[in-house]
């Protein structure tokens, strides 16, 4: 008899993550894993101007793409949920794992203090940091998928990201992040919260205090006004959190439209 066939990559990364699941993994961790923040979303869908805001808090820093939960997904031998259940059923615990990416986050930021993690796709990741840091707010940019198909195949990304040279292939690249979105807003509920860039833009304070609240931060009058907050920023959104919250990022594929047809055959909302 053939072995069953192997789910396709984005189909594995939620592989037996029923509802409840990472509910029911998070009452094995028993350690305190709120100091990351998990910021994700596609490029240019304004990931940096949400770390950006947070880190203006006395009590945040930034890590940026700190690239270390892959580590931990080395470690459980994998992002599924079947991967962590047969993680698991070998002996392996959450605390383990939980204690291994806060131990290498202490290596790389030092001991103490709130730190935004935007390590690029750990949407792929989701389930399992899920599961092992259940005390850390997770957030999910949202952008215009037009506005946000022609920032990335107009930004050159200095570690390249191949899907982001073809128009076909970035419709294709934001399906599955697409499907990947919805899927854990269903399983994940309230701890997820999605950020609509166009929302926060019209209304920067009213999603300003809705951020806060959901990382459980104090509002203080720097996260208002992040463009005065002097940090180093390596994206490609360097500039632009220089300037106050403004809507100059809408519509910009407006006059491009007829450029960017292939997306637009291409792409299929979720």
């Amino acid at each position: 008899m053939a072995p069953p066939a192997t789910p396709p990559r984005r189909k594995r990364r939620r592989t037996v993550f029923r509802r409840g699941s990472s509910e029911s993994l998070n009452e094995q961790v028993g350690i305190d894993t709120s100091r990351p923040i998990f910021v994700t979303g596609l490029p240019r869908s304004g990931t940096t101007l949400v770390e950006h805001i947070l880190a203006s808090h006395s009590a945040v820093a930034d890590g940026g793409e700190l690239n270390i939960v892959q580590h931990i997904a080395v470690a459980a031998g994998g992002v599924s949920g079947a991967d962590i259940e047969r993680y698991v059923a070998g002996g392996g615990t959450m605390d383990a794992l939980a204690e291994l990416y806060l131990h290498l986050l202490a290596e790389r930021m030092g001991p103490t203090g709130r730190i935004v993690d935007k390590t690029i796709d750990a949407s792929r990741c989701l389930g399992l940091i899920a599961s092992a840091l259940p005390d850390a707010p997770l957030i999910w940019m949202q952008r215009d998928p037009l506005d946000c198909a022609w920032s990335c195949f107009r930004t050159f990304f200095i570690h390249g990201v191949a899907w982001s040279y073809d128009l076909a292939d970035i419709a294709r690249h934001f399906m599955l992040e697409d499907g990947l979105r919805a899927f854990w807003e269903d399983r994940l509920g309230e701890r997820l919260l999605v950020v609509p860039y166009a929302e926060l833009v019209e209304a920067p304070d009213v999603w300003t205090r809705r951020i806060l609240d959901h990382c459980g931060l104090a509002e203080e009058a720097a996260a208002f006004a992040p463009h005065q907050t002097d940090r180093v920023v390596a994206t490609a959104s360097a500039l632009q959190v220089r300037r106050p919250i403004n809507r100059d990022g809408l519509n910009v594929a407006a006059p491009y439209r007829s450029h960017l047809q292939p997306f637009i055959d291409a792409y299929r909302p979720a």
